[in-house]
């Protein structure tokens, strides 16, 4: 059985209104058509909606049953109307990131777009874990290393580069390491995180086991921790590059042997795929991918093309 919408709301409107011609009125629609879609909805259902006579209309017993359901059928109709203009007013975004390369190269690019777009409404999920993007209601993810699954389209950002971290304080107290080996005596900070507490392969043969250092003051949970700890000096770790750019500028970080891991893998940012994109959400995924794009352009890793 298919159930017009026009005739339910021809229908609705007479029970409401108590005639067909004030049905008529408030629809637009002459008085014959309403009639009409009256009877057609009847014979479709089958049953007698209403007894129709030169004075007056009534709503059969069975009718009015069917008016409820019809009612809150429109009614509801009506909130899902509401609740996609409501949606397409607040022009909200979900994007999901980690704190590293999320805080030094995404939030200043947020920060501009919501200067120049202050209708859009953006909301941050910080996490270097992997989320389902369909049932979190996530619209654009950043990911670094690998894809987190193939049901999604993704963009290469930015080669993901890992380095040494040491603070001016431990080197002094230590002395600058003159060998590669020479990191084995340093004490460590050791990030405890899935898929962060084994060194990735090393250039130019340069073997480490970090499994064999026995100096580990302090074991973390995440990468901002590491960082905060190698600043107050308690030793050495492995960060992603990005996150401590700003520190290695200003001097108050040391890479030790740049250069000596080899890139593990992208950042990247993705979709789900075979999702329908709203405007204002595709408007500002393509501006990501511009913008952090000419940032790896910006800081020599050249053009990049992965796509997937």
């Amino acid at each position: 059985m298919k159930h017009s919408f026009t005739k339910i709301n021809a229908f609705v409107a007479v029970v409401e209104l108590g005639s067909i011609k004030a049905a008529s009125e408030k629809l637009d629609l002459d008085p014959s058509t309403v009639s009409r879609q009256l009877s057609t909805l009847e014979a479709e259902l089958d049953v007698l909606l209403i007894r129709r006579s030169t004075r007056k209309l009534n709503i059969t017993r069975v009718g009015r049953k069917i008016f409820e359901h019809y009612k809150t059928v429109l009614e509801q109709l009506q909130q899902v109307e509401e609740a996609c203009e409501g949606a397409h007013r607040q022009n909200d975004i979900f994007i999901t990131m980690p704190g590293g390369y999320g805080h030094y190269a995404v939030m200043p690019l947020i920060q501009d777009y919501l200067a120049a777009e202050p209708h859009v409404r953006i909301h941050v999920d910080w996490s270097d874990e992997r989320r389902d993007m369909i049932a979190g209601g996530i619209d654009v993810g950043i990911r670094g290393g690998h894809l987190p699954s193939d049901k999604v389209v993704a963009v290469a950002l930015a080669e993901l580069k890992l380095s040494f971290i040491a603070s001016p304080k431990v080197l002094k107290r230590h002395g600058g390491p003159e060998t590669f080996e020479d990191l084995n005596c340093f004490p460590w900070v050791k990030l405890n995180a899935p898929g962060k507490s084994k060194l990735p392969p090393l250039r130019n043969g340069y073997q480490l086991n970090t499994d064999l250092v026995t100096n580990i003051p302090l074991t973390v949970s995440n990468q901002e921790a590491a960082i905060e700890a190698v600043m107050r000096g308690l030793g050495i770790a492995v960060v992603e590059r990005v996150a401590v750019a700003e520190q290695l500028d200003r001097g108050e970080l040391v890479e030790l042997f740049a250069d000596t891991i080899h890139p593990v893998g992208y950042y990247w940012l993705y979709i789900p795929e075979g999702r329908r994109i709203q405007p204002h959400i595709r408007a500002f995924y393509h501006y990501l991918i511009e913008h952090l794009r000419e940032q790896a352009i910006t800081q020599g890793q050249g053009s990049l093309s992965n796509t997937r």
